[in-house]
């Protein structure tokens, strides 16, 4: 702007100089019109001098959010995204490992690699795209290892810690809940004075994970029903035999093998089914199998055990 000012001011000011060298009294100017003329072309001027001088300058290209992310980036260091992106997939599995049926808690364990591998990328990235010069963001790194020490430490108490559970649910729940389910059905449907379940779950088979709805042919299940009521005959306790295979059934629990025993003061059955062939047997067919003996003093079943026990002790030394 001054410099502007000063050629206009030097330019009317030589032709001051010259008018007074020539002698001319009057203007060079000859008419009022050139003088307002020229006075217009200088007050041109000065404006159009003003107006590039107060001009904004120009507004540089707004950026996206994604550069503006990009740039936030880059500034703080490497370290930051692959902690982000750490968080978010770390919470992701440790979400789905508590909200699984089936749960596999050595899962973060397994995927903690996939951290070490993100922040390699990221160093990888930032030294092509910033020529070799680029900051490392060592607290960030510091937060990612301690959390993927942790996710892996709680994946390894969680899964000793369930798999315990586990363990005390099959060995000790399963023969309780078919228990229990044959009390409620036959409480009132057989005088049935103990039950003794034995189960012997398959080390592979789903009822070791889901429990008793998961029982399949692979699980042993045993059972020994012992009855308190006293029966006429074979054909009685066929029936009440008969009514627990059925009542099991209708439970849906695959029973691999009944023992039923009744021992009365005059009478003892006994009657062991087993398969599933035999459980469907009917009352008629499972006459034919029942073991029974009738008797005056029901001491004579402890004296004929004992003469069975004796006679067997003898046979077996004159075989030696």
């Amino acid at each position: 702007m001054a410099t502007e000012e000063k050629i206009i001011i030097e330019s009317v000011q030589q032709e001051t100089v010259v008018q007074a060298v020539s002698g001319q009294t009057e203007p060079v100017y000859h008419t009022q019109e050139d003088i307002e003329a020229r006075d217009r072309d200088i007050l041109a001027a000065l404006d159009q001098m003003l107006e590039r001088h107060h001009a904004p300058p120009p507004k540089p290209p707004e950026e996206s959010p994604i550069e503006k992310f990009a740039v936030g980036v880059v500034r703080k260091g490497a370290g930051i995204l692959s902690l982000a992106i750490t968080l978010i997939f770390m919470g992701i599995v440790v979400i789905c490992c508590f909200f699984a049926d089936a749960p596999d808690y050595l899962l973060p364990m397994k995927l903690a690699p996939v951290s070490a591998v993100l922040l390699g990328l990221e160093l990888f990235i930032y030294h092509i795209a910033s020529g070799r010069r680029f900051r490392i963001h060592i607290p960030a790194i510091i937060i990612t290892a301690l959390i993927i020490a942790g996710c892996c430490t709680m994946a390894v108490v969680m899964n000793d810690s369930y798999t315990e559970t586990k363990t005390e649910y099959n060995n000790r729940t399963i023969a309780a809940q078919i228990y229990e389910s044959g009390y409620h059905e036959l409480r009132h449907a057989a005088e049935i004075k103990e039950i003794e379940v034995q189960v012997d779950l398959n080390p592979d088979g789903a009822a070791r994970i889901e429990g008793i709805e998961s029982l399949s042919a692979d699980d042993t299940v045993i059972l020994t029903v012992t009855f308190s009521g006293a029966y006429n005959g074979p054909a009685a306790f066929a029936a009440e035999c008969k009514t627990v295979i059925d009542a099991y059934r209708f439970l849906g629990i695959p029973v691999t093998g009944f023992h039923f025993i009744s021992d009365s003061k005059f009478s003892s059955f006994r009657l062991d089914v087993n398969g599933q062939f035999m459980q469907d047997y009917s009352e008629s067919d499972l006459i034919d199998e029942i073991a029974y003996v009738y008797v005056e003093d029901y001491d004579y079943i402890d004296d004929l055990e004992d003469f069975v026990g004796e006679t067997t002790e003898t046979a077996e030394t004159a075989e030696v």
